[in-house]
């Protein structure tokens, strides 16, 4: 047999990138779920649409999640501000992340209310878990992006929406 037959190897045809692996629409949506299960567990309310948009920006990001797993969810959404004093510009970064996810955040919506994550209220322009209980079990990693998600969740729930833009530093 010749040696060359063996050394050609044709790339897989859908081969992902460690970045496309992990920002993934079904992580997304799982994330985006937990969120508004912690919201909705939070005040029985439904989770504004555009909030949605500002979950996979801070909780795919290592060191946001990292601050908002290092903060009391009884601390709320302010004590989690705080801790970006002295180097705003990652406070910052999180609109220019928002907007940069907008895709992966639309079709990870989208995955949600396919696979009967999420319900959309078309009137309010908001969503509802169809669940709040009952998540798989995950690896260590992903437990920790859902749980930084539901705390986000339960702090956007205690805020109204321009507070909530004020703090973070975004436009929704």
């Amino acid at each position: 047999m010749d040696q060359t037959e063996h050394t050609h190897v044709t790339p897989p045809p859908y081969s992902l990138s460690i970045v496309e692996v992990v920002q993934n629409p079904g992580l997304g949506a799982t994330l985006i779920w937990s969120a508004t299960s912690g919201h909705y567990t939070e005040v029985a309310a439904a989770f504004p649409l555009h909030l949605a948009f500002l979950v996979l920006p801070m909780v795919l990001h290592f060191k946001t999640r990292s601050i908002i797993s290092d903060t009391y969810k009884s601390s709320g959404l302010a004590k989690f501000a705080f801790k970006f004093k002295g180097h705003e510009d990652d406070l910052l970064a999180i609109h220019t992340r928002a907007l940069l996810l907008r895709t992966l955040t639309l079709d990870s919506l989208s995955a949600a209310f396919a696979s009967n994550l999420l319900s959309l209220d078309y009137t309010n322009a908001s969503v509802l878990p169809t669940r709040v209980r009952g998540r798989p079990p995950q690896t260590q990693n992903i437990e920790s992006m859902l749980d930084a998600a539901t705390k986000l969740g339960h702090w956007f729930a205690r805020l109204p929406l321009r507070q909530i833009t004020s703090m973070l530093r975004v436009e929704l």
